[in-house]
């Protein structure tokens, strides 16, 4: 419990950190990672953990690669992800959350986290009628941290497992 209450505030001064200068100091990832795992290896096996870690990888592995095909096509050259698309403090947000979730919570968190701050920012588009620099990793780090907190409060699924889901889905 103290493990998930120490990660929801570390996960808060990530959200706050990034919103504030569009940037993480790197030490605060490998901690974050840390509680991460330690928060997990209290409820499954270190081998449980391992597996689960190396499919989200894999699945964070082509998803790079498909998005540098992608930019390749698009710009009719290789180009560097990480010079204008995507952020090494988002990437590595990523990385540090696989080690936590399972493989079918990570692609639902993922997936419902990228949707909710696209449609975020395109609604701060639309109200400063300009770009902005959109804080992924930040607004991830808030999104997990609610979950976290309703987390704590519910008796009926665990983010750290899967069985919620799989009852969820034979009601």
């Amino acid at each position: 419990m103290l493990i998930k209450i120490v990660l929801i505030v570390w996960l808060l001064l990530l959200f706050a950190q990034d919103m504030r200068w569009r940037a993480v100091y790197w030490w605060m990832y490998p901690v974050l990672t840390i509680l991460l795992i330690l928060d997990r290896l209290s409820g499954v096996s270190s081998l449980t953990m391992m597996v689960d870690t190396s499919w989200n990888l894999a699945f964070l592995s082509v998803q790079f690669l498909l998005l540098s095909v992608y930019f390749r096509f698009k710009y009719k050259r290789w180009t560097n992800l990480t010079h204008e698309h995507i952020g090494w403090g988002d990437i590595l947000f990523l990385l540090c959350l696989g080690c936590y979730l399972p493989p079918i919570n990570y692609l639902f968190f993922y997936m419902l986290s990228l949707g909710s701050i696209l449609m975020f920012s395109l609604f701060v588009i639309a109200l400063k009628r300009r770009s902005w620099k959109i804080p992924l990793a930040g607004l991830q780090a808030m999104i997990l941290a609610v979950v976290l907190i309703a987390n704590l409060r519910a008796t009926d699924w665990d983010l750290s497992k899967t069985e919620w889901f799989f009852s969820y889905l034979e009601k």
